[in-house]
């Protein structure tokens, strides 16, 4: 009976080291390595943290406005209102404000169709120079090709400054720097087991952070919306990305140029390089 008991009693208490076994030892690996590896990636992702979440929240502000931007300067053409009349945003169902829908569609088209030829030509050479000169060159230098358009943004807002200038300006806040981030991410995380981990934490805080973003927008005036995202860029992101975004390249990693290997189009045979991908891409690309 007593030796039954004390049976008993050793089932009921975590295995000793003299009781240890490959399989208790996973079982308690795996539930410390949970809460641990998370938190680790969390940490090591920190540079990102505030171009992501102050970022989308810019993007998210602009969401609910940006239309109504093109609309309320398209729409002078069809009213003879002043410009500080008129406020598509308001009162969409007004005649000018609908005349004015297929301009602007019509001009959102050709700047889309332009970032995606720029996407296209410059993709890999951006992605080339990130391999050779570093990651944090190539971010800074697109973020601030970028903020040109902005300013003349804030322009068109403010002092009725034409929407042709920003339009001519569009392309170079569109630069392909989005693969440029996705190095940076890979560059940051120790394990490389836990990549896949690290960007689904940064898709969940870029999701939620642009939702935020969207309720700000809803909320402000469309002035008020824009003036709070060029705030946020201008005043949090700029300074940051010049000042304080760290290098993840390190000298031992980097590796020239090769220009036969940036042209455009060179790297699409991945998209065909065994049936998998070539299934995925059609799904993608249909």
């Amino acid at each position: 009976l007593c030796l039954t008991w004390h049976n008993k009693k050793r089932s009921e208490m975590p295995p000793s080291a003299n009781d240890w076994s490959p399989s208790s030892n996973n079982a308690w690996s795996r539930e410390d390595d949970g809460g641990s590896s998370f938190g680790k990636v969390v940490y090591q992702l920190r540079p990102m943290w505030v171009p992501i979440l102050f970022g989308s929240i810019s993007a998210g502000i602009l969401m609910p406005n940006i239309s109504y931007i093109g609309m309320n300067f398209f729409a002078q053409q069809y009213t003879e209102l002043r410009p500080d009349e008129i406020h598509c945003e308001d009162t969409p169902d007004e005649y000018y404000c609908k005349a004015a829908v297929n301009d602007n569609l019509f001009w959102g088209a050709i700047t889309g169709a332009a970032g995606s030829v720029l996407h296209f030509l410059l993709g890999p050479i951006l992605g080339a120079l990130s391999d050779a000169k570093g990651r944090r060159p190539v971010i800074v230098f697109c973020s601030l090709a970028g903020f040109p358009s902005l300013l003349t943004l804030l322009l068109l807002v403010y002092r009725n400054l034409s929407l042709y200038y920003t339009f001519a300006l569009l392309p170079f806040s569109e630069l392909p720097v989005l693969a440029v981030w996705f190095a940076y991410i890979v560059d940051l995380i120790e394990d490389q087991t836990d990549t896949s981990k690290a960007f689904g934490i940064i898709t969940a805080a870029t999701t939620l952070s642009a939702m935020i973003g969207y309720g700000l927008g809803t909320v402000l005036s469309l002035k008020g919306g824009v003036t709070a995202m060029a705030v946020v860029d201008i005043g949090i992101l700029l300074p940051y990305l010049v000042l304080l975004l760290p290098e993840t390249l390190p000298e031992s990693r980097r590796r020239p140029v090769k220009w036969a290997d940036s042209a455009p189009g060179i790297g699409l045979s991945i998209l065909v390089r065994n049936g998998l991908f070539a299934r995925l891409s059609t799904v993608v690309i249909g």
